[in-house]
């Protein structure tokens, strides 16, 4: 039972640093789609869509290990 908890750890920190990545350039891409908006309000709605869908999917990346702990728990786990 130590080994499956290990790995789903494992697998757990993975996908959380791969998360990270992936939010750091959402955050980078929205930045260079509202800098270069140059007032276009259709591209500024798009790039402030990004943003917050972004700082939601940082959100979602930082509370995994107690999502994946709570589902653990609920399914008789440790």
């Amino acid at each position: 039972m130590d080994a499956i908890n290990t790995l789903a750890q494992n697998v757990v920190n993975a996908l959380r640093v791969l998360g990270g990545v992936v939010v750091v350039g959402c955050l980078i891409w929205s930045g260079i789609l509202w800098m270069t908006a140059a007032g276009n309000p259709r591209q500024i709605d798009t790039a402030r869509g990004a943003f917050i869908g972004s700082f939601v999917g940082f959100a979602i990346v930082m509370a995994a290990p107690k999502i994946a702990a709570f589902i653990g728990s609920a399914l008789g786990g440790v």
